[in-house]
């Protein structure tokens, strides 16, 4: 298969924005990030989506329960066992009055909040959902309208009115699934969808949405405005698509932005451990605290290239002993 080169971009810069958004960075930028970075990754999955490549929905599910929920698992055994044994008596999570078992019900349940061994393995088990929904809902093109705005609907109502969290990621799926399905739209509709006067009318909400909308967090259903949310996160789809494609024209295919590309499920799951790593190191080797980083720019922007980059390293290490595919099978 024939890699889309824009998207390779797409993935590696996104997945790093994901990095970033995770260390100590000064708030307002992790703000900002936070407007469109997860909205951006659903999108991309539904721009890469196709019917026709599964023409029965048992198929579908098979390839990817195998893709998805095979490395959720895997992944959630690994790095709960690493907490168990060392991450929740050193480091950040020292302190944290957190039940042993607490992790594992919030991984069977993929309540992303209290998945404190790996918070970011709740986007494996919400893709898996909000693709399943997608081709059930979608796969009649007919009503594909109808289903959008009935999706907004649910949403809505389901952000206003109820309190309580849906088990699985459904009320995260409700909201994402309007972004996976505009990949699906902007795939339809091709490169005459780019004009540079929509890339600066993107640029324009993104930045209203953030100033006006505030922190938002998808892994939390957390959206203050939903109406705004929603704005922003597709301003930001639009916005991020443009810029990759333009980096597509400027610099071609790159091998390395390609290697990211291939192993954002386990830079997303492998930085928040390579964190507490580097942090030890910095503490006990260099002597300088881990504090140093709060509230910087600079600083953390660094911080996350570097964890990205040794993810990168973990990834070619494990794919040179043949173990990659036992987390990740084809």
């Amino acid at each position: 298969m024939n890699r889309i080169v824009w998207l390779d971009y797409g993935k590696a810069i996104a997945i790093y924005l994901v990095v970033l958004a995770h260390t100590a960075i000064y708030k307002p930028v992790e703000s900002f990030i936070y407007t469109f970075h997860m909205p951006f990754f659903f999108f991309m999955s539904g721009y890469l989506f196709s019917f026709e490549k599964y023409p029965s929905y048992l198929q579908f599910v098979k390839r990817r329960f195998k893709q998805l929920i095979v490395p959720y698992v895997i992944l959630n055994i690994i790095t709960y066992v690493l907490w168990f044994f060392v991450l929740r008596k050193v480091g950040a999570d020292a302190n944290e009055a957190v039940g042993v078992f607490s992790p594992i019900i919030a991984a069977l349940t993929v309540n992303a909040k209290a998945m404190v061994h790996d918070v970011p393995l709740w986007f494996l088990a919400a893709l898996f959902v909000i693709e399943n929904l997608y081709y059930l809902l979608y796969k009649n093109g007919k009503y594909s309208v109808i289903v959008t705005i009935t999706l907004f609907l649910l949403a809505f109502l389901n952000n206003t009115f109820n309190p309580v969290r849906l088990p699985f990621c459904l009320d995260i799926a409700l909201v994402a699934l309007l972004f996976y399905r505009l990949g699906c739209v902007l795939k339809e509709k091709g490169d005459k969808i780019f004009k540079p006067y929509l890339f600066v009318l993107s640029a324009v909400v993104m930045v209203l949405v953030f100033i006006f909308n505030g922190k938002v967090a998808m892994h939390t259903d957390t959206y203050n405005n939903i109406f705004m949310f929603v704005a922003g996160g597709v301003a930001g789809c639009y916005f991020m698509s443009y810029i990759c494609k333009m980096l597509q024209s400027l610099f071609g295919e790159r091998k390395f932005i390609q290697a990211i590309a291939k192993d954002t499920l386990l830079i997303c799951a492998f930085h928040l451990i390579i964190f507490a790593v580097l942090k030890g190191v910095m503490l006990y080797v260099f002597k300088i605290e881990p504090s140093i980083l709060t509230g910087t720019v600079f600083l953390n922007v660094i911080f996350a290239l570097i964890s990205m980059l040794i993810c990168v390293l973990i990834c070619k290490i494990l794919e040179k002993l043949n173990l990659k595919r036992f987390i990740i099978p084809n």
